[in-house]
């Protein structure tokens, strides 16, 4: 079948446009929560959390936020949109109750996902360090998971403008037409996640169908992962290790 071009615009970008001074970071790769099914509730681990602070070219600071949640009970899992809190070294809250976006949002047993957000900080003049607290919505569910065949060539490269763009090619391979696809790559840095960039098909794709997709970011200039070692150049991101997938929202 014929495939159609299409642009996916990203609506969700990691930690761009911002100079080479990093103001804080903290992860853990530890299993920070869990609940067992011998409560009721739904089983699930975050097995990793990173909270890392950039001063911008503008003079703001910016925070990158990602946790790892891990499905390990023996049924599927719908994660809601959930909040988490943000505090300083001194343990003083720098935010309270910010809303966060899983990544995919059901998952099987075994099975990750990721909790990813970034935002600005007025008025912020120093931070050393972060420390970051997920409170997720997870709840069982029978809903189906709905995944698209993506393309193995898909990947991130640095684009025109030094844009971090992601392209590749998704087909609806289900029995049904679907709307409200998302395309989210989550970043590697080693095991370690960094980042997700996502973006939104405007449009609905029926069965059987095939879309390329080239979306490019809202900002320019230079990225940083500062989770490990510091500050990187964009030019160094072609070099992490993406896990792209694509789901109708659910």
């Amino acid at each position: 079948m014929k495939k159609k071009k299409r642009t996916l615009y990203i609506l969700l970008i990691l930690a761009v446009a911002f100079t080479v001074f990093s103001m804080g970071c903290s992860n853990k790769a530890a299993p920070t929560a869990t609940t067992t099914s011998e409560t009721g509730e739904p089983s699930y681990v975050i097995t990793y959390d990173g909270a890392t602070g950039f001063l911008g070219n503008s003079g703001q600071v910016s925070v990158a936020v990602i946790f790892e949640i891990i499905n390990s009970g023996d049924e599927l899992l719908h994660l809601l949109p959930g909040k988490y809190d943000l505090k300083d070294e001194s343990e003083a809250f720098i935010i309270q109750g910010q809303p966060i976006v899983a990544y995919p949002p059901i998952i099987a047993p075994g099975e990750k996902s990721y909790y990813y957000d970034n935002f600005f900080i007025k008025d912020l003049e120093e931070i050393s360090d972060f420390a970051a607290f997920l409170y997720p919505v997870v709840e069982r569910t029978e809903i189906p998971i709905v995944r698209l065949d993506v393309s193995d060539d898909a990947s991130i490269y640095v684009g025109v403008l030094d844009t971090i763009q992601m392209r590749g090619t998704i087909k609806n391979n289900t029995n049904q037409n679907l709307e409200n696809i998302c395309v989210a790559a989550i970043l590697f840095n080693g095991q370690n996640p960094i980042a997700v960039i996502y973006a939104n098909l405007e449009e609905s794709l029926t069965i059987g169908s095939s879309v390329e997709f080239n979306g490019e970011d809202l900002d320019n200039g230079k990225i940083f992962q500062g989770l490990q070692s510091g500050s990187i150049s964009y030019l160094d991101v072609p070099n992490y290790k993406p896990i792209v997938i694509a789901f109708p929202y659910q």
